[in-house]
């Protein structure tokens, strides 16, 4: 092999440490999205309401079990936040994670698959991933487009998408510092709509379908000369 391109410097770094290495190139290129970066207007972010948006497969590596810990964190320990979670996906979880939800009245929501994500997009003040493991997720691409930041658990390539204290927040995966970052970013809606703003910057400027384009044409042409 001549080459090698990878979705996220984390891939990199877990293929080189296998020792498995191109003769001559290795690049990163992160995917590039199709649908233009849109304007997002973040005016219905208040302190009345805190609208959490989890977009997953609902299946054990995923952690969702981690949102419902966070739900009942953020109703014991923060009472002054109004909040309610949507869940978009689908999986063996499910039912389970649902009828726990049902039993302690926790205000979240399963929509399962949708072809309209761009709407919940738009209303979410911020998507929220509690993965054990990812690769290069297209949903934080795709939640940037939108101008909504993200709070993730430092995992995989996250860190390519997200700049941490500037579009969004990394943190670990214990659920109470996950509800603190999440009262935290309730309590600033100046910063909330800061990181809303940078993640439109860092969308438009590297998540582009025309940058992933030109990243391997530039590629290919080094390897043609």
């Amino acid at each position: 092999t001549d080459a090698f391109v990878f979705d996220g410097n984390k891939t990199q770094l877990e293929i080189n440490n296998y020792g498995i290495k191109p003769r001559m190139i290795q690049q990163v290129i992160l995917p590039g999205l199709i649908k233009k970066v849109v304007e997002h207007k973040q005016d219905h972010v208040s302190n009345d309401n805190l609208h959490i948006l989890v977009v997953a497969r609902i299946e054990k590596i995923k952690r969702l079990d981690l949102v419902l810990s966070v739900a009942r964190i953020l109703q014991s320990n923060y009472p002054s936040l109004i909040f309610h979670i949507t869940i978009l996906g689908d999986g063996e979880l499910r039912n389970s994670l649902e009828n726990q939800c049902e039993n302690e009245l926790l205000p979240i929501k399963f929509v399962g698959w949708t072809d309209n994500a761009s709407m919940h997009y738009q209303e979410a003040s911020f998507l929220l991933s509690t993965s054990d493991s990812e690769g290069t997720p297209l949903t934080f691409m795709e939640a940037a487009s939108f101008g909504c930041p993200i709070i993730s658990t430092n995992v995989g390539s996250v860190t390519d998408l997200i700049d941490d204290r500037k579009t969004g927040v990394l943190c670990s995966d214990n659920p109470e510092e996950i509800a603190k970052e999440v009262f935290d970013l309730w309590s600033n809606p100046g910063l909330l709509k800061e990181f809303s703003q940078n993640s439109l910057i860092k969308a438009t400027n590297e998540f582009t379908v025309d940058k992933f384009i030109d990243k391997h044409s530039k590629l290919f042409k080094s390897l043609l000369a």
